[in-house]
Parts: structure tokens; sequence; C-alpha cells
């Protein structure tokens, strides 16, 4: 609330104009924090690791039960409040090669982001590794495959990321930043810490 507080305030000193998004993994999303992120209109992204099974492997609570029951409630929750402020991206890691299968799975909520990332470290379990790459490639070529096919045929607005990347194969300008992003958003840590998109 501080830092949304203190940059309305700066915007304003400034004459600039200021939006906010944040990702969180959705666990405690209560009412209270939906009316503030209504309020002062922030886009928020939910990181989520797959379907049921592989998100309860990787993502527990301090007792050891898995979390996506309560993120599957507080995501319909969203999407059906603000559908437009609200996305997903998957994360991806050795346990979720599988890229359709997640999308089929995650697309009951709404609008994918399948940028997916795997954050693990190297030496965890869960870390993508070279070996894995094969199969990966082969998922991503195949979930391509099916968000062209959408698009072609207007069926439904198909994955951001993938959309973004086949409209960079049809209109290629080069960009001065890599993520799209830019110099015009960073991300602020819990801790206070600002990070500019690289």
């Amino acid at each position: 609330r501080e830092s949304v507080e203190y940059a309305r305030s700066a915007a304003v000193e400034s004459g600039s104009q200021v939006s906010f998004s944040m990702t969180t993994n959705a666990t405690r999303l209560h009412k209270g924090a939906l009316d503030f992120l209504d309020t002062e209109d922030i886009n928020v992204e939910v990181s989520i690791d797959g379907d049921a099974d592989v998100h309860d492997r990787m993502r527990v609570f301090h007792n050891g039960s898995g979390s996506y029951d309560r993120v599957a409630r507080n995501i319909l929750r969203m999407t059906r409040r603000r559908p437009d402020l609200t996305n997903l991206r998957a994360t991806f890691t050795a346990q979720s090669l599988d890229i359709e299968r997640t999308a089929d799975s995650l697309s009951r909520f709404g609008p994918l982001l399948l940028c997916g990332s795997s954050d693990a470290a190297e030496e965890h379990p869960s870390a993508i590794r070279e070996n894995h790459l094969p199969l990966l490639r082969h998922h991503t070529r195949m979930q391509s495959q099916r968000e062209l096919a959408l698009l072609v045929s207007d069926e439904h607005t198909p994955d951001a990321c993938f959309r973004s990347k086949i409209e960079q194969v049809l209109n290629p300008q080069k960009r001065e930043f890599g993520c799209g992003a830019g110099k015009n958003f960073f991300g602020v840590s819990t801790g206070g810490g600002i990070y500019l998109c690289s």
C-alpha cells in the first residue's frame, strides 16, 4: 500500500502517469486484498506450476499440503471480478514439460501467459536440464502450432506469449529491449529493492 501511495504522489508531483502490476502465487488473496487491487486498478499475474498434480508437488504449504485448490479458488474469484486485469503465468520445470497439457488444464481460468521459466536452481531436482530440451522443444512446437491454427481461424485469442512470438515472426521489427517492457518498467521487491527490466 505504501509503495502505491508513494508512487501515485510522486506521479502527481512530476506530472507523470503511473500504473501497477504484480505477480503473486495467489495463496493469500483475501477480500481486502482484492478490494485494494480493484481500487488501485492493479494488474495481477498469478504464477502457477500446471495442473493440480504438478502444482501440488511443487508448491506446498508449511504443513506439507498442496496449494492448488486454494490458488484455483482465488484465481476464479479474481477472473470473475476483474477478468481484464488477471493473467496466469505458467512456471515450467522438469515435472511440467508438457506445455499443451498445462495450457489445457489452466484454460478454464481465462487468458494464459505460457512464457514459463524454470526458477529452480541448477542442482534442484525440478530444474530443466539439457537432456530435457528435446522434449521441451517438441511441446513448444506443438503448442505453437495449436496457437497459430487458432489465430488463423479466429476462434479465440491465443496465448499472449505465443501470440507475441507469432506476431514477431510475421512482423519482425528489432526491439531495443529484449523483454518488451523496456525502460518504462521496473520491479520492486518486498524488501524495497528496485530492479530495471533487463
